[in-house]
């Protein structure tokens, strides 16, 4: 032990052995060894809005099925925008919600859908004096219903209802066949469901974004450009009304100032069902968009 060479005393602590181990630190038994960090040392939950637009290419991924449309179809550029709401959790976690609308579907050219012009110019695919009044096309995404009495149809549809008839009394390659090619149109209400991880929390901001999103069908339309311009000319039967898809993107965020946001984001969605139904092959749309926009933080 240390004698104090005033006193020539042992100090009082001399038969302490945490004091022994911290000589110049006094112990406080009323101290917290745990203390709660001010609000400010830490860094706070955010919140996160904003809107952003972006062109959207989309497409399908079709069951192999033979069917004389699939040469002639092909995907279509639109567009998507929406909203989104984020809450961060931490300096990297974030979640994600929001709402959007996507305008997809695919575009079917003039070889693959033939356009009789009149009812009567398909009875010879009839198997009674009459047509119906309602005529559907199979495609790989849905059948196409016509609003009015044109009938339009592709090989497929000829062959699986009328195949006999189709081959004897008229060739196929005969039929005439429209000038333009028709495109189906399918727009959802996006509902999603996001995480998003900051591998990079800089001035600019790297994000991986992942998740699920519902989708419901709030437009069905097929279109043909026609001598005034693009005209409706019927609509998609045997399509699902909601569907589920997963998301994936890289979010990169450039904070503008302490509240404001310039944001680019390249996603991806595939939908985990099939747009149709058990009679049709299954389909399963997917779309890629680079989305840009603004958002604020608060």
């Amino acid at each position: 032990p240390v004698i104090d060479p005033e006193t020539e005393t042992e100090p009082e602590t001399a038969n302490d052995p945490l004091a022994l181990l911290l000589p110049d630190t006094a112990l406080d038994l009323n101290t917290d060894p745990f203390p709660v960090i001010e609000q400010d040392q830490k860094r706070d939950p955010r919140w996160m809005v904003g809107a952003a637009v972006s062109p959207l290419y989309s497409y399908r991924d079709a069951e192999a099925v033979a069917l004389p449309s699939n040469p002639a179809e092909s995907g279509m550029l639109s567009y998507s925008t929406g909203v989104h709401v984020s809450y961060r959790r931490n300096s990297r976690l974030a979640i994600e919600t929001g709402i959007y609308y996507n305008k997809t579907g695919i575009s079917i050219g003039a070889p693959g859908i033939k356009l009789f012009s009149q009812r009567r110019d398909a009875m010879i695919f009839g198997t009674g004096s009459e047509m119906a009044d309602i005529n559907t096309v199979s495609n790989s995404v849905g059948n196409i219903v016509a609003y009015s009495g044109d009938i339009y149809m592709n090989g497929y549809k000829i062959n699986a209802e009328n195949g006999a008839n189709a081959s004897a009394d008229y060739a196929l390659n005969e039929i005439p066949a429209s000038e333009s090619g028709i495109e189906q149109h399918l727009d959802y209400l996006e509902l999603p469901f996001n995480l998003r991880y900051s591998v990079i929390d800089r001035t600019i901001e790297l994000q991986l974004v992942g998740g699920m999103s519902t989708n419901f069908l709030v437009g069905n339309s097929v279109t043909m450009e026609g001598a005034s311009g693009r005209e409706e000319i019927g609509y998609l039967s045997n399509v699902n009304t909601v569907n589920y898809s997963g998301n994936a993107g890289l979010g990169m965020i450039y904070h503008v100032g302490k509240k404001m946001n310039l944001i680019f984001e390249p996603r991806f969605r595939y939908f985990l069902n099939s747009v149709n139904d058990a009679s049709l092959p299954s389909t399963r749309p997917y779309s890629l968009a680079f989305y840009t926009g603004l958002s604020y933080t608060f």
